[in-house]
């Protein structure tokens, strides 16, 4: 795949205090996208960034999957639920640009979507409407032949 965007979507330090003194843990959310129509997000966790960011790309790049786009924009209207956050998304066939915000819109503008609107209801917690946007372009994956021929003509032993 040509990897066209590979961006860091959000990424966070947390602390908390043992016998040692302060311990430093970072969060880094990922993707990495051709611009046309696949993508892969992912988040991961370690105790300097460069290596959560490290991680999280790695991942993304095993987690890759295509999404169905019709006329630059979603086949359907859909709601998608992840905790507290909702995300509803309409399909607009006119040349109205993606309308979205926080998250939400850096993950749609490297898909390939031209033409979409979503808004966030609920907790706009950036983990959740990840999480969400994740899910939402999940239910568009366009899945892969599977070779029912080998699952069919597996080789059997039969007793004689």
């Amino acid at each position: 795949m040509n990897i066209q965007y590979k961006k860091l979507i959000y990424s966070r330090k947390t602390s908390f205090v043992r016998k040692g003194g302060r311990n430093f843990r970072y969060l880094a959310y990922s993707l990495i996208s051709n611009g046309k129509n696949k993508i892969g997000i992912e988040k991961s966790k370690s105790n300097d960034l460069s290596s959560a960011l490290y991680k999280s790309f790695k991942k993304a790049k095993k987690n890759i999957i295509k999404i169905n786009i019709k006329k630059d924009t979603l086949p359907k209207d859909i709601s998608v639920k992840v905790s507290r956050t909702i995300i509803k998304s309409f399909s607009c066939y006119n040349n109205e640009g993606i309308i979205a915000g926080g998250c939400l819109r850096k993950i749609l503008m490297c898909t390939g979507i031209k033409n979409l609107i979503c808004k966030i209801y609920g907790s706009k917690n950036k983990h959740n409407v990840i999480e969400a946007t994740k899910k939402l372009l999940l239910f568009f994956k366009i899945e892969k032949k599977k070779n029912w021929k080998r699952k069919f003509f597996k080789k059997r032993k039969y007793l004689l």
